[in-house]
């Protein structure tokens, strides 16, 4: 067993390296790799016939495989006596040629130019523990020493951590000799590392060349086997910077759990050379902590196209995913615009070392392979046609694409440098006698822009006059300017209503809708400049930071007369409402907001109806301020309002309510896009086993179950969900259908009137029913009674045959007694 050195000092110590050998024996140290991990680098960059320096040899096994491969032409070196006399004692015979001599790198006794290759494996971090002027002085000794003893041409080639000041001095050195400078990532030896050490190892490759005069060396670096890139001082220190920066987060997930305020990492990975992110994985880890060593771990492809879906791209989508998927970690892949990705097989060869560094500890040491899943990723690339790529002075490069989502044919804007959201979203649809889709002008597809129209309604009501003006600042891809064109053709193009609808560039500050700078005080005092004495401000606000938003308001409130926000709870995006006058604005003004937007898009046949009635149910509006309220204190008002009521609806609430009371497992899923025939299909499987699986409108779910126990699952009604009734418990039967059905993510379900949540209906899954176990019982209890039964009654039987076979014995006696008889009175007579 041996001591590490106390001090960094000690490894610059004879004694001690004297000391550390003598305790290791004959058991050879390997710093930083073998010999078998090391050889690819080795074969690459020195050649048999080189006459080769090793210095800091120690008892290292690499010469004597070098040796026994070609290599004959080495000598090693060592400032430790102890380790030299047993390497010439072990070597002597068996190895002839193999040189082992007592020396200090620093002041060698060979004559110059005497070598064609220097080999160095850790020597250079012994030398090297710290940034100091003594640490820095004593390399370049090193350096002077190695410039002196290699011939042109050759190559010191050093294994190393490279730490950050290790590394600016070896470019400050060589790139000021004019050598040709090269770092090689280590990937072998990383993959065999056992110590759990989380640091990188490389391959430093410094060619010996004439300085040419202004002519700047070569910087080049590799990453793997096959790429070499040219690069510069600054680029290669940064990647190096990032590679080991990467390897520390890496190591932390493998040993730590995230949880609290970390709920998620996010890791961006790039090809080599290539500065735009391939991949984006998202480490999704269960919301209560759990012990790393026993945590299970799968990585999951996002279909390409699919990347804006709710159960990718929401915090409490993604954990649903994760769930479903029935793992502790998952790894979350998502692919970006602009690359090329083969097929699933290749995505998963490609990133497998980089995920394994991503599961938890257990999954390593227990031998596990990595897990990936998909839905497919051939079909979301299928529904996925790019139709414009550009690039903006403003917003960077950016895709016009058409998907095919939920059946429907949709095209859309996004911005490159924020590929995850939808900047602008249009339906298309079929003309007659055109082969092309055209733009459907009459189709709301974003929630918040109907928020936006219901307050230019709630000011419009104010002006009781024939035209008025708006300005819209922010025009995306033009879908909101469309569709106040489309409802409100009285408007000019003045300032009665001013609409901010503006992203934000910077992404640091938490705020994605408007830029900061937007909603300055200065600005806003602009703004309240331009409107009409009755106008109103409106804000499309996105913003994470709750401590920035408190601010936004604060600024508002102290300039407006009145704020309000309206939002839907699913929606990130809330469209706050500012006037000058107090208008004394209150539920009925908005409800009436409503009905007037609500009538505009009926006259202009915007498609609204559903989809319009789902908003209106979930939109939240919020007091900020109003200056005439008595108090000041804010006012939560949840609108829940039905625009008209539909007489189907209430028979279809009759008819839903009267198939909950004959259930007795209710489920709620949410329903991930699907084609209508894959829909049916599922439908028709369930209904073999006796199941029913239903969409409604969360309207219609509403009156079925107001003021009755199952009032509860009306919180888990938003779009997309999908209920799953049964007469019987028949839990094993659904989670195998679901194995079939990638569009079904369980969330809940009502069990014999019981809620339960989707881990409680996942354990419960696992056991058999009542009915079953019933039967079972039965049987048990049968066969035990009727091997009871034999067990009683076999005596008995026995018994029964012995006495008849007595009783025919007895018989048989007396028959012959009787005919003996009957002779001797033959014979008397």
């Amino acid at each position: 067993m041996f001591i590490l050195p106390k001090t960094n000092e000690d490894f610059l110590k004879t004694e001690y390296w004297d000391s550390f050998f003598k305790k290791r024996g004959k058991e050879t140290f390997e710093w930083y790799g073998e010999y078998q991990e090391l050889c690819g680098v080795l074969h690459r960059y020195i050649k048999p016939v080189d006459k080769i320096l090793v210095i800091g040899c120690g008892n290292s096994a690499v010469s004597s495989n070098l040796y026994d491969l070609g290599y004959k032409k080495i000598t090693n070196i060592d400032v430790s006596g102890v380790v030299v006399k047993r390497m010439q004692q072990k070597y002597a015979k068996i190895r002839p040629g193999l040189i082992y001599v007592q020396m200090d790198a620093l002041q060698t006794e060979f004559d110059s130019s005497s070598f064609n290759a220097i080999f160095d494996k850790g020597t250079l971090d012994a030398l090297f523990p710290d940034g100091s002027l003594e640490s820095r002085t004593r390399v370049t000794r090193l350096f002077n020493e190695i410039d002196r003893l290699l011939k042109f041409g050759g190559r010191y080639v050093c294994i190393s951590l490279l730490q950050e000041f290790i590394l600016n001095f070896v470019l400050e050195y060589f790139f000021e000799k004019g050598w040709l400078i090269r770092v090689c990532r280590c990937i072998e030896v990383e993959k065999n590392r056992a110590d759990g050490s989380c640091m990188p190892v490389f391959a430093l490759v410094c060619t010996k060349i004439k300085k040419l005069p202004n002519i700047e060396p070569i910087v080049e670096i590799s990453m793997d086997d096959k790429n070499v890139l040219r690069t510069g001082k600054e680029s290669l220190i940064k990647t190096v910077q990032s590679i080991q920066q990467a390897e520390v987060v890496c190591s932390g997930l493998s040993r730590n759990c995230l949880n609290g305020t970390e709920k998620e990492a996010v890791i961006e990975v790039a090809r080599p050379g290539d500065s735009s992110t391939r991949y984006t994985i998202t480490i999704i880890d269960p919301e209560e902590p759990t012990n790393i060593e026993k945590m299970t771990f799968a990585a999951f492809v996002v279909p390409f196209g699919k990347e804006n879906e709710w159960l990718f791209s929401t915090l409490e989508g993604r954990q649903v995913l994760r769930q479903n998927c029935r793992v502790d970690r998952v790894a979350l892949i998502s692919m970006h615009e602009g690359h090329e990705y083969p097929d699933f097989k290749d995505i998963q060869n490609e990133l497998t070392d980089t995920v394994i560094k991503l599961a938890p500890k257990g999954v390593i040491t227990r031998g596990e392979k990595v897990m990936f899943l998909t839905m497919s990723v051939k079909s979301g690339t299928d529904d996925h046609n790019i139709r414009v790529r550009g690039e903006s002075k403003f917003s960077g490069k950016f895709v016009v694409e058409d998907v095919i989502e939920k059946n429907e044919h949709l095209r859309r804007l996004i911005f490159l440098n924020r590929a995850s959201a939808i900047q602008s979203e249009v339906k298309l649809k079929q003309i007659e006698d055109k082969e092309e889709l055209e733009i459907d002008l009459n189709y709301a597809t974003n929630e918040y822009h109907v928020l936006l129209n219901v307050g230019v309604c709630l000011a419009v009501s104010e002006f009781k006059k024939p035209s008025y003006e708006i300005l819209l600042m922010g025009l995306g891809g033009g879908v909101l300017a469309t569709l106040l064109h489309k409802c409100f053709k009285e408007a000019n193009i003045k300032f009665d209503i001013i609409i901010f609808d503006v992203d934000n560039k910077d992404f640091r500050l938490g705020i994605s809708c408007p830029p900061v700078t937007f909603i300055q005080i200065n600005v806003l005092n602009e703004v309240v400049k331009c409107l009409n004495d009755k106008g109103l401000f409106l804000i499309n606000l996105v913003c994470r930071s709750q401590e920035l938003k408190k601010e936004i308001f604060e600024k508002l409130k102290s300039i407006f007369a009145g704020v309000i926000s309206l939002k839907t709870k699913e929606d990130v995006n809330e469209v706050v409402i500012c006037w000058k006058k107090s208008l004394r604005l209150n539920q009925k003004h908005i409800e009436k907001a409503i009905k007037s937007y609500y009538n505009r898009s009926k006259e202009q046949n915007l498609i609204l109806d559903d989809d319009f009635l789902n908003i209106v149910e979930k939109i939240e509006t919020i007091f900020a301020s109003v200056k005439y309220t008595r108090s000041s204190r804010n006012i939560k008002i949840i609108l829940d309002m039905v625009l008209m009521e539909n007489p189907y609806e209430r028979i279809l609430a009759k008819e839903l309510i009267d198939e909950f009371n004959r259930s007795k497992m209710i489920l709620i899923f949410h329903q991930n896009p699907v084609t209508g025939y894959e829909f049916h299909r599922s439908k028709v499987k369930f209904k073999k086993e006796g199941m029913e699986l239903m969409r409604n409108s969360r309207q219609t779910v509403k009156m079925a179950v107001e003021n009755t126990k199952f009032i509860s699952i009306l919180q888990l009604f938003h779009s997309h969900t999908l209920m799953l009734c049964s007469p019987e418990i028949k839990l094993d039967v659904v989670y195998n259908l679901m194995k079939q059905m990638s569009f079904l993510v369980l969330m809940a379900g009502i069990v014999e009137n019981k809620f339960l949540h989707r881990n409680k209906l996942d354990e419960l899954s696992q056991l058999k029913n009542l009915e079953t176990a019933r039967m079972q019982l039965v049987e048990t209890l049968n066969l035990s009674a009727k091997n009871l039964l034999q067990i009683v009654t076999q005596p008995h039987v026995a018994l029964i045959s012995y006495l008849d076979q007595h009783k025919k014995m007895q018989q048989n006696i007396e028959k012959s007694e009787a005919s003996i008889k009957a002779d001797e009175s033959d014979i008397v007579k």
